[in-house]
Order: structure tokens, then C-alpha cells, then sequence
């Protein structure tokens, strides 16, 4: 999608499109988490769900999981191994 635009264009397009309730998920790289949540707080969606993504102990992507009804409380945030130390997949992958 950013070869026509970036996130916050995305979710706007997304937005668009999605009826009342629905969910938008999204899976970026670790680093981008700021343009993320930037994006996700001017179109006014709420993160449901998320899920951090880890791989050789660091975090290199995290799923959200939005919509437009507000979010109820902090989102717990959820992690999920795929990778060990030594680049074995988990049994939780």
C-alpha cells in the first residue's frame, strides 16, 4: 500500500469502506508502530486487539486489530514467540 500512499491513507481508505463495527486489521514492522497509532487516532479507530510479533527475542511486527467503537480499557498487549534465540519456530508459531 505505500507505493500510493502510507498508513494514515490507508486507514482513511479502509475507514471508507468498513461498515459500522467491522474490524480493520493491520500487521506493520516493529519500527512504524508511532505512524501506526498516528494513522489509527485521526480516522478515530480504536485498537481492539494487538499482538506483538517476536523473532530471536526482538520485536519485529505488531498486529492491530481496530474499529470505530471506542475501546473499552487499555488493550492488553498480546505476544507471540515464532522465532527462539537460536531461530528455531516455537511450538506457539
Amino acid at each position: 500500500h505505500e507505493l500510493r500512499g502510507g498508513t494514515l491513507e490507508f486507514c482513511r481508505a479502509a475507514l471508507a469502506k468498513l461498515e459500522p463495527g467491522a474490524p480493520l486489521c493491520l500487521i506493520h514492522a516493529a519500527h512504524r508502530e508511532a505512524d501506526v497509532l498516528a494513522a489509527l487516532q485521526e480516522c478515530k479507530l480504536s485498537v481492539q486487539r494487538r499482538v506483538d510479533v517476536f523473532a530471536r527475542g526482538k520485536r519485529k511486527s505488531i498486529a492491530f486489530v481496530c474499529n470505530t467503537e471506542p475501546a473499552g480499557s487499555d488493550v492488553e498487549v498480546e505476544v507471540l514467540e515464532v522465532q527462539d534465540m537460536e531461530g528455531r519456530w516455537t511450538g506457539q508459531w
